[in-house]
This record gives C-alpha cells, sequence and structure tokens, in this order.
C-alpha cells in the first residue's frame, strides 16, 4: 500500500492563509515504509477538506487520507469530475503519475490498488457506529469508531454496530486478555505477529442483547476503560506496539480489568 500517495499530515498556510474549505498537507511518513515508496518525496498540496478523510488507526488522534470519494463513488483521474476540485486533482494525478512508474505490475490502476476487493467502496456509505480491531497483532486490540466520516484502514478488521452500548460491551469482551489467550491456538503466524484475522468468531460470541445484566456491564465496564484510556496520554510519536503495551498496563492496572474478564469466560461458556 503506497500510503506515501494518501496519507498526510495538515500543514501551517502562509501568512496570507488559504481560501476556505482548504488545507494545506504534506505526505505523511514513517519508519515502516516499504520500497519503492520510502525512498520517493513526499507529496504537498492545497486539498478540498472534503477529500480529507480521518482514518484510525491508534490510540492518537486519526491521521488523515486524501480520498477522492464523491460522496459514494470513487473519482480517478480520467474522471471529468475531478476537475471540479482544482486541488483534489492535482494531487490525484500526481499520486497516479508516482504510482504507474513505481509499481510492481501493471495489473491495477491506483483506483483499483486502492479499492482492491472493494475494501474502500464496501464501507459506503460509512455507518454512524463501527467496532474495529487490529488483524495481525499478539494481542487483541479493539476500539469503538463513533465518526461517521471515518474511513477504516486496511490493516483492521470491523464491524458495524446498532447503538454505542452494543459497541463498548464488544469493545470491552475483545479487548479482554481471555480473549486473545482463547483464540491465540487458531491463529496462523509468521516471523513476529499473529494474525487475528475472523478467527475470532470462531469462539462462541453471543449477539448483544440489552435485557442481559451481564451484557449490560461489560458495557458499563467499557465505558468505564474508555474514559481511563482517553485521559492517557499517548504522546506525539512512538511505536504503535509501544502505545498499545502502555494502554493494556493502564487498563491492567485498574480493578475493572479483572471483572471484565471474569466477565467475558462467564458468557462464552456458560
Amino acid at each position: 500500500m503506497p500510503r506515501v500517495l494518501f496519507m498526510v499530515e495538515r500543514q501551517q498556510s502562509g501568512p496570507l492563509g488559504l481560501a476556505a474549505g482548504r488545507q494545506l498537507v504534506r505526505s505523511a511518513r514513517s519508519s515502516t515504509e516499504k520500497m519503492p515508496w520510502k525512498e520517493l518525496r513526499s507529496l504537498e498540496g492545497v486539498i478540498e477538506t472534503e477529500f480529507l478523510r480521518p482514518i484510525p488507526f491508534r490510540a492518537r488522534p486519526a491521521r488523515h487520507g486524501v480520498l477522492p470519494l464523491e460522496g459514494n463513488q470513487l473519482l480517478d483521474g480520467e474522471d471529468a469530475r475531478l476537475d471540479l476540485y482544482p486541488g483534489l486533482a492535482d494531487w490525484w494525478r500526481r499520486a497516479e503519475q508516482l504510482w504507474l512508474y513505481h509499481r510492481s505490475s501493471d495489473r491495477l490502476t491506483l483506483r483499483d490498488q486502492l479499492d482492491f476487493r472493494k475494501k474502500l467502496t464496501n464501507q459506503l456509505p460509512t455507518p454512524p457506529l463501527r467496532v474495529v480491531y487490529g488483524k495481525a497483532g499478539m494481542h487483541v486490540s479493539a476500539a469503538l469508531v463513533e465518526n461517521p466520516a471515518a474511513v477504516v484502514d486496511h490493516t483492521l478488521c470491523w464491524g458495524t454496530v446498532s447503538s454505542r452500548s452494543e459497541g463498548l460491551h464488544l469493545s470491552s469482551l475483545l479487548n479482554s486478555p481471555a480473549i486473545t489467550n482463547l483464540v491465540r491456538p487458531l491463529m496462523s503466524y509468521g516471523k513476529d505477529e499473529r494474525h487475528v484475522d475472523k478467527h475470532i468468531w470462531k469462539l462462541p460470541i453471543p449477539l448483544f442483547d440489552d435485557s442481559k445484566p451481564i451484557h449490560r456491564r461489560l458495557s458499563d465496564l467499557g465505558e468505564h476503560c474508555t474514559d481511563l484510556v482517553a485521559a492517557l496520554d499517548p504522546g506525539a510519536s512512538g511505536n504503535f506496539v509501544t502505545l498499545r503495551r502502555r494502554i493494556r498496563s493502564a487498563l491492567a492496572a485498574d480493578s475493572t480489568a479483572i471483572e471484565i474478564n471474569e466477565l467475558v469466560l462467564d458468557l462464552l461458556f456458560t
């Protein structure tokens, strides 16, 4: 995934500022970028703000991505509608040129790569509430996404929930050490990390039922843990593995962690 072409950081404009509805952005860089993308110069441009989508990925404010989404339609450089948005058109066509030059095969256009197997357009229109969890890692890590404008990164699995209570209940359950321990024997892994994917749903996880006290209690405890994590300062930088470890330690030190784990085991096996 050529993140240098999509993921961006907001930049301060000059003393004269910019017209309303426009934002100066620059490619967001990472030490985990792969060749040949890590050697490319960063893109910079002024983008119409409607095409800057929050993309939650880790326990701090979401990064933003430049995505040519007009409503629920994904545009490309040959679409005449792109020219209605000069900033987006300039960025996207430069990104397409870089993709065509550096891609490993000529099978996919940049639009095809971005929406491979419909991983982007299947999210549209974006639901108001989603639970997400990482596809890979030594620990299952989940969160509730409440921003309907957010687009979910391809390294996360996601599912809709019908209420905030259901989302908090499911997040509590997925983040419990009990779930990680139970799902580990089902997970494939390579050198350093295990792949969760959909193996979690091989466990006997019941549908949320607000009439059941144990479900409501997990939801309440999820609210408490949400407040606890929100009060932490993850710092402006740092590897996401370190950030997750810090959050797990803070949760483990809280008295609710033991109760959540016990409730999850009761829910699955009684």
